[in-house]
């Protein structure tokens, strides 16, 4: 309660009252401050927290997050601020939770170890007093106009698709990087989309995972809920067969349920847009002026409404590849792999 204080200058709001017996622990910001400076890698720690909890406070405002409170400023949980502090610090916090740790495995806790000091994982320790692993992830739920969201579906490796999902567009969160600057690379990496999004809310979902290295992880994901303002880069594809196929079954023992299904997902995708976003790098070498269907590179996206997604997760990836099998990638030229433009729904 009221951390903020201890970072920087706060001006305290309203009245706390407690609903049931609790105790208070006082910390004095000045006090604290002579303490940690006594020590030189504690003092270190103390000083990078505090500029990442300040940079949280001052960027803590609407789209992007609601306003700081007392009781809480938006994005400070432990792994959070953990994942944002410099590399060094980062191996130091890691190896002292990986030592106050007995619970995990001796080769997990090896591995573990070896890792932190890679720079590869981040490792706090929790409340419980064990280790724990961290992953924080942005992700991006747009919505257009219809109340659709965009979905990926696949991924396009020289001109072959590989169905995948559906799963929402995401990123993983880079050192000292905040939610608002992940989520504009996301734009740019994923959807070779340049612009800004309109943010309507932020939401922290925590889900928490056995790891085989024996320790539990911690993935913090960043949901970013936004509305589409304009339409967004990619070509359309288009389906070899004048209409629809006949449905095809995944195994000999598919429901009737999943047969539903299945047909349910081919009439989607014979009457709506899958847009193909191309991922050509210039930096990688060759040109784009060859670039074709058959070497063809990058993500398949499609807005779904809740309906369809439930129908493409009764499916599955089997039944989704069923649907996709008839699908053409557009050529990919100089032009539309450096400024990809959305052509009209067919």
């Amino acid at each position: 309660m009221c951390e903020s204080a201890l970072w920087c200058h706060w001006i305290h709001v309203g009245t706390l009252e407690a609903l049931s017996p609790c105790q208070l622990l006082l910390l004095q910001p000045e006090s604290m401050g002579e303490v940690v400076q006594q020590h030189i890698v504690i003092g270190e720690i103390a000083r990078e927290y505090c500029e990442c909890f300040h940079r949280r406070i001052i960027n803590a405002k609407p789209p992007h997050a609601p306003y700081p409170t007392d009781l809480k400023v938006p994005f400070t949980d432990q792994g959070d601020l953990v994942y944002s502090l410099s590399q060094q610090v980062q191996i130091e916090i890691g190896l002292t939770a990986i030592a106050l740790t007995s619970s995990a495995p001796r080769a997990g806790v090896d591995k573990l170890r070896d890792e932190v000091k890679a720079g590869k994982s981040v490792v706090i320790l929790n409340t419980q007093g064990h280790a724990e692993r961290v992953v924080s992830l942005v992700i991006l739920s747009l919505t257009n106009a219809d109340g659709d969201v965009l979905y990926q579906i696949g991924d396009v490796s020289d001109g072959v698709v590989t169905p995948k999902g559906p799963i929402l567009p995401a990123v993983k969160r880079l050192r000292s990087e905040l939610v608002a600057d992940a989520l504009r690379r996301l734009s740019q990496e994923k959807l070779n989309y340049d612009g800004d999004f309109e943010v309507e809310d932020v939401e922290s979902v925590v889900e928490e995972k056995h790891s085989k290295l024996g320790v539990h992880s911690r993935y913090l994901r960043m949901i970013c809920h936004a509305k589409q303002t304009e339409e967004l880069p990619g070509s359309t594809c288009h389906f070899e067969c004048a209409g629809r196929p006949d449905t095809p079954e995944i195994t000999e023992k598919t429901s009737d349920t999943i047969q539903a299904a299945l047909a349910a997902g081919m009439d989607f995708f014979h009457e709506t847009q899958i847009t193909f976003v191309n991922a050509y790098d210039e930096e990688e070498g060759g040109s784009a002026d060859n670039l074709g269907e058959e070497n063809s590179t990058g993500v398949l996206y499609c807005w779904l409404s809740p309906a369809t997604l439930q129908v493409l997760h009764t499916i599955g990836e089997a039944g989704l590849a069923k649907c996709l099998q008839h699908l053409t990638i557009p050529p990919v030229d100089r032009e539309s792999a450096r400024n990809p433009v959305l052509h009209s729904a067919v």
